[in-house]
């Protein structure tokens, strides 16, 4: 698994959020050089949460896909299952 988060000003998340947006159009997104064919279904989750007298919005989104990598194709155990990956283009936002 793997986690990123950024700090960005709000016009650096619109570009990145646009970009996402693009690539889910197309049915794909391309994470840290990982590439994942979408599904026709998300699960989005939006979580608000006081914290510190600041209030925090979290937006995560997950895709459900078959993990086709050679490496797990030759593991028996995962031979016949389907292995969920995130896509998260989640990210913490503290208002002021």
């Amino acid at each position: 698994m793997t986690k990123t988060k950024w700090v960005m000003t709000k016009e650096e998340l619109v570009t990145f959020l646009e970009s996402v947006l693009s690539q889910v159009k197309e049915g794909k997104l391309t994470v840290d050089e990982t590439t994942v064919q979408l599904p026709d279904k998300a699960e989005v989750e939006i979580e608000t949460e006081a914290k510190k007298g600041k209030k925090e919005v979290e937006l995560e989104i997950k895709w459900e896909v078959e993990d086709k990598t050679a490496e797990e194709a030759e593991s028996p155990e995962k031979q016949n299952g389907v292995e969920s990956q995130e896509s998260e283009a989640g990210k913490e936002f503290a208002e002021e």
